[in-house]
């Protein structure tokens, strides 16, 4: 087939692409890791421990149990943004990992997170947590709605939620993104924030537009070259 036939095809395909713009947002580089990610606290990497992941065959685990560090630091890593208190008490110790990137264009935040627990249903204790440009976002905790007693978990974790997504809107320009839970009034009864998949895509058609646009004006030079010596 010509250049001039596959021009069409070959438009469309670039303009159909898409660039994830964070590094590393399955956990899969290296056969499971934290690669381009900051990490602080007790974090680790697993595959199909609380069920398989939703991309790829990894999955970050965020929790507040042994290797925690104090909430104090955990606010300092976060840019010292201050870490809301529950009903249950202040915040004692927790974990997390961040990330700062440059999208280049408008574009959406996307992200699959799991919450489980050992503290009881509504007993208002830890939280879990989306921080985006500092500005702390709860994403589940002991009285979040739809929390209920899961069969299956290990650790003694008892409680939690199903896999959920979150999609939100992203301006371009440089972010800072970070996961993490923290244990509330006392360091007992440890939660965790297990995530995956997570994406900072371009609107659609943005992402290579310019590419496209240059892939355009190649293939219809040269077809006017071509229809020139014809």
């Amino acid at each position: 087939m010509s250049a001039c036939a596959l021009f069409t095809a070959a438009a469309s395909i670039s303009s159909a692409a898409s660039v994830n713009y964070i590094s590393n947002g399955s956990f899969e580089a290296s056969g499971g890791s934290f690669s381009a990610w900051t990490t602080t606290g007790a974090v680790s990497i697993s595959s199909n421990t609380f069920g398989a992941p939703t991309d790829g065959s990894f999955k970050a685990f965020i929790s507040n149990t042994s290797g925690s560090v104090a909430a104090s630091i955990l606010s300092t890593f976060f840019g010292g943004i201050a870490l809301p208190a529950t009903a249950g008490g202040s915040a004692v110790e927790g974990s997390g990992i961040k990330q700062t990137f440059t999208i280049d264009q408008p574009g959406t935040l996307s992200f699959d997170y799991r919450y489980v627990s050992q503290e009881d249903i509504g007993s208002s204790y830890d939280e879990t947590f989306l921080v985006l440009d500092g500005q702390i976002i709860t994403l589940a905790d002991s009285d979040t709605l739809g929390v209920t007693t899961l069969t299956g978990l290990p650790l003694r974790y008892k409680n939690g939620l199903p896999y959920r997504s979150v999609n939100l809107d992203l301006p371009a320009g440089q972010h800072t993104i970070g996961f993490g839970t923290y244990d509330t009034g006392d360091a007992s009864g440890d939660s965790a924030l297990i995530l995956d998949n997570i994406q900072a895509i371009p609107e659609p058609g943005t992402a290579t537009f310019g590419i496209g646009l240059a892939l355009v004006g190649l293939l219809s030079r040269s077809c006017r070259r071509a229809r020139v010596r014809a």
